[in-house]
């Protein structure tokens, strides 16, 4: 990353889409190393990516040109990652209340038990390498990255995995009896 000449950032805020490529080309990865440093999560930081620049340019009209752009893109990659980390904190402690041990109603105990194993078997009959995949993801918590290390593969090839197996589970969970559980709900989202 290096500093942009003043003309580039002047013809940013005039709408210039040529000059924003520019801009994106040197600062994208700035904001993600920014990104990763809070979030810890490759596919968030590149969401946060993203959506700093989609910000960016929408608000193209409050850089000040006089200054350096770095501060002002560092500022809107800070915000957007800790926005999305207190959104996963959040969403983390809205499923642990929604844990099994507060279903207090036996039939309900009954039919999460029923979904979850027909959830598992399901899973089994998943492709190998989208149910590993997929396990990895979210029975044991590993990043895009860390399966593509463990798995061999690129980071894309294990996020295509895995949205596959998620269009396949969501298909039977669509199909099914049950009601779905909200902290079924984590496992079937992106």
């Amino acid at each position: 990353m290096h500093s942009l000449p003043k003309e580039i950032i002047y013809a940013v805020i005039q709408g210039d889409r040529k000059a924003f490529q520019v801009l994106y080309n040197n600062y994208a990865q700035f904001v993600y190393q920014v990104s990763y440093k809070i979030l810890r999560e490759t596919f968030l930081a590149e969401d946060v990516v993203q959506e700093c620049f989609v910000n960016l340019w929408i608000n193209r009209q409050n850089i000040d040109e006089q200054k350096e752009v770095t501060s002002f893109i560092y500022v809107i990659a800070k915000r957007i990652s800790l926005n999305k980390l207190r959104e996963v904190k959040y969403k983390s402690i809205y499923l642990d209340q929604v844990s099994v041990h507060h279903i207090n109603d036996v039939q309900e105990k009954i039919e999460y038990s029923e979904f979850e194993k027909s959830i598992i078997s399901k899973v089994a009959l998943l492709p190998k390498q989208q149910r590993i995949a997929f396990e990895l993801s979210r029975f044991d918590g590993y990043t895009h990255q860390q399966i593509a290390e463990k798995m061999g593969i690129s980071p894309n090839t294990v996020k295509n995995h895995i949205s596959q197996a998620l269009i396949y589970l969501r298909k039977y969970v669509s199909s099914t009896k049950y009601e779905i559980p909200f902290l079924i709900i984590y496992f079937l989202s992106d």
